[in-house]
């Protein structure tokens, strides 16, 4: 309401004209003429409070404000005027309490909600802003923003009790909703409670009759090896939906938990012949081949994909990765060679083909692509610590240079057990072996299964002397392989000395 009479509304108007032409005094005496005859006027008082504080006099500003919104009962708009006014001032007491007064007589008001959100932030209120949220998502259960959100908070700050139970009032308040319920599958599952995950995936299921969320339960079936879960979900999911490429990959990977292999094999091939790229698809049929001892099959069958697809990078890598497989390693190295001029910049193949090349002697080949490996990324700390190794190792190695690669790996991994054999070997190879003895312990105790480095440590041991200490680790070597002939061997000739 502007004005109950004609001279209060002459005032206003006169009061208006001179506000847009910046004269505040004028305007603020025609205001206060207009609110006298009209003491009810919200937009009056309104206009006082904006002229007050135009000339910088605050606290009339706060009067005339505080009139207003007491006038309209505490409108949000005006509200969150007067709160842009308090944050101005960074008077953060009076924004506080007018928030919390605005949402009392505006509890559905979206905007102020969010301006709760931000001042809970500020004060890092975490529990509460789960709660606020909540609210929203009530209000606007269309927003699916809210709910992601929430998770990552509660995930972040370990706040999953307090959001599963605001997450819970979400579901009965409105229970054809399954976004709450498939937040609430989703803190199961990051807490690896599998069992109440598929309960709430499985109430979301029977709300939306949702594929998607039936693959899901499938999917943690799969992970928890639930085989009761998987047979029921895998029937209930063909009867409704028939057979789809993603329902399929369950299938297959049922069959292979099952060891149902020719099963699993004539499934993967179906998908294939329809072309299917999917990267894991191609690899359990490797692995389900070469378990078959069928790798021929797979040989033939990738090769006539690749003669389809023969830009396709993904193809001569599993040509070359089946020839590994069968030991023909100079035939997987030109298919890792052809991959990488199909993909030039590809940097896992440049380390694939430099160490292939390296363990088959070629060192003009290994030796140019680890160049280039460390010379795009000085960083690289496995580039540098493989060549170094490859370095040390040849008959003719250059175990400076060698141990400068790997002095820059370890800078970059301390912690790498690889990383600090390499070194310690390096130094072994120097004659250096009390500098090598820390490096390799080290090593062997981060990584305490691996054959090399236990068989690294024992010749150390054995070149300071120490043959107690290099019968213990080719004793546990021994424990990790039996039948080690060499080992058997070292030990009993140590033993007879």
């Amino acid at each position: 309401m502007i004005a109950q009479s004609g001279d209060a509304m002459e005032y206003y108007i006169n009061g208006e004209i001179s506000k847009l032409e910046f004269d505040y005094e004028n305007a603020i005496n025609n205001f206060i003429k207009a609110s006298e005859l009209d003491s009810n006027s919200i937009i009056i008082f309104n206009n006082l409070a904006v002229c007050y504080k135009e000339i910088g006099e605050i606290n009339k500003a706060k009067k005339y404000f505080n009139k207003s919104l007491l006038n309209s009962n505490y409108s949000a708009s005006l509200g969150v005027e007067v709160l842009n006014f308090y944050e101005e001032l960074q008077d953060t007491l009076a924004s506080s309490k007018l928030l919390l007064d605005l949402i009392n007589h505006n509890p559905e008001n979206i905007e102020l909600l969010y301006r709760k959100i931000r001042s809970l932030f500020n004060k890092k209120n975490y529990v509460e802003i789960l709660h606020v949220y909540k609210q929203i998502y009530l209000l606007d259960p269309d927003n699916s923003d809210i709910l992601p959100k929430l998770v990552d908070i509660a995930l972040t700050l370990n706040l999953e009790t307090y959001l599963e139970k605001d997450l819970i009032e979400i579901a009965t308040k409105l229970p054809e909703n399954t976004e709450s319920l498939l937040a609430l599958a989703g803190l199961k599952i990051a807490s690896k409670e599998f069992v109440e995950s598929i309960n709430y995936l499985d109430i979301a299921y029977h709300i939306s009759k949702d594929k998607h969320i039936l693959l899901k339960i499938i999917d943690i079936s799969l992970l928890v090896n639930n085989s009761d879960n998987i047979e029921k979900y895998l029937n209930l999911y063909e009867e409704t939906f028939g057979l789809s490429p993603p329902f399929i990959k369950y299938k297959i990977e049922n069959e292979i938990s099952k060891k149902q292999y020719y099963s699993a094999l004539k499934l993967i091939v179906e998908l294939i012949n329809n072309d299917d790229l999917d990267t894991k698809l191609y690899d359990r049929f490797i692995l389900i081949s070469n378990e078959l001892n069928e790798l021929d099959i797979a040989y033939s069958k990738i090769s006539d994909q690749f003669k389809k697809f023969p830009n396709n990078i993904l193809f001569p890598i599993l040509l070359g990765e089946i020839n590994e497989l069968q030991n023909y390693n100079n035939d997987a190295l030109n298919w890792y060679i052809l991959s990488l001029n199909i993909d030039k910049e590809n940097n896992y193949l440049r380390h694939r083909i430099a160490n292939l090349s390296e363990s088959l002697k070629q060192y003009q080949l290994s030796d140019s692509l680890f160049n280039i490996i460390i010379s795009k990324n000085q960083n690289d700390a496995s580039g540098l610590n493989n060549y170094a190794y490859s370095l040390c190792e040849r008959n003719n190695p250059d175990l400076e240079y060698a141990l400068l690669l790997s002095k820059k790996s370890i800078l970059l991994e301390p912690e790498n057990a690889a990383f600090l054999d390499t070194i310690g070997w390096i130094y072994f190879k120097l004659d250096k072996p009390m500098d090598a003895l820390p490096y390799i312990v080290k090593s062997s105790e981060i990584d305490n299964e691996s054959v090399l480095i236990l068989s690294h440590l024992a010749e150390i041991y054995l070149l300071l002397n120490q043959k107690k200490e290099a019968l213990i680790i080719l004793n546990r070597i021994l424990d990790l392989e039996p039948g080690n002939k060499n080992i058997l061997n070292k030990i009993e000739e140590i033993s007879n000395e």
